[in-house]
């Protein structure tokens, strides 16, 4: 079952590339029937419903941003990120398990939950070379450079002239990074089960209200009358789009055709793909949603290079 999206034209003057994050909105007032399949109530005033402690999880670039918005416009959230939401969940790292430790504290709460988000590991390379936030100097490298160069990334938190949060994090190359942060997030969700939730970006931008609905029935909270949906773009950065164009990207694997304005070498990843591919540990989306029909697979792009 699918709601028909509501649909609003979105005109951004560099469309072209670009990864829509969420910003405006607008509402989708049938919820009755989603409500009805996922078993659950929905509220006139969401303000009313509990009010639950989300922790948002996610590398940089994988949709938090509009993950954030969509919990902002359809729960009663207490929104107060305990930690840095783009910490490496991994152990490789010199403060050692530190996100989660965090996660382990944030949960100690009865009300709280974590939702991860994970994004297409083609795309995300993709949107890595446009913005590559503390892994820039790998994500700006040649391609025949990207498996072989360490990417290094580190990153500090000062408050009050003493430093709250460390990160000094490696991995042997960009693709790694990617391949380590889903790892660490399957752990976590191994860990807590009842309380870690992963979310595709995929899905989060093609059916928003069967995500919110998911979200709902795993936390145990209604649904707020009327859905609100996000539409054009979250990030103030010259790349960031409204969702039709994410949508069409995301089921037309535009990005694999995509020459950022940084890239290097002037080759879309398409090219790359034989090398790209195989580097990626796909054993991991088994643990990941399997998302709609319509939403095409992690290995996608990949199938022609993996076995």
């Amino acid at each position: 079952m699918h709601l028909d999206s509501v649909s609003q034209v979105i005109s951004l003057s560099e469309a072209q590339n670009a990864l829509w994050d969420g910003r405006n909105v607008i509402t989708v007032s049938n919820v009755t029937d989603i409500a009805e399949e996922f078993g659950i109530p929905f509220v006139h005033d969401i303000h009313k419903a509990p009010k639950i402690n989300i922790q948002t999880m996610g590398m940089f670039d994988s949709g938090t941003n509009l993950l954030d918005m969509y919990l902002k416009k359809n729960f009663n959230r207490k929104h107060s990120h305990e930690f840095w939401k783009h910490f490496p969940p991994v152990e490789r790292q010199n403060v050692g398990g530190l996100a989660e430790k965090w996660v382990d504290k944030h949960l100690q709460d009865r009300n709280a939950y974590v939702i991860i988000m994970v994004r297409n590991p083609i795309s995300h390379i993709v949107s890595w070379r446009k913005d590559g936030y503390n892994i820039d100097l790998c994500a700006y490298q040649k391609w025949d450079k990207i498996l072989s160069e360490p990417c290094h990334m580190q990153w500090r938190f000062r408050k009050d002239k003493s430093i709250k949060w460390e990160v000094d994090f490696e991995a042997p190359g960009l693709v790694s990074v990617w391949n380590d942060y889903i790892q660490g997030y399957v752990k976590l969700l191994k860990k807590y089960p009842e309380k870690v939730l992963i979310c595709r970006y995929e899905d989060l931008v093609i059916h928003p209200e069967l995500e919110i609905a998911r979200m709902a029935k795993f936390m145990n909270v209604p649904l707020p009358e009327k859905i609100t949906t996000i539409v054009d773009a979250a990030k103030n950065v010259h790349h960031s789009g409204g969702r039709d164009l994410a949508i069409e990207k995301i089921t037309k694997s535009k990005y694999i055709e995509e020459i950022t304005y940084r890239e290097p070498s002037g080759v879309p990843i398409r090219k790359v793909l034989d090398k790209i591919c195989p580097a990626i540990d796909f054993n991991l989306i088994k643990h990941l949603p399997l998302g709609e029909e319509d939403v095409p697979r992690y290995d996608s792009d990949c199938k022609k290079y993996i076995s």
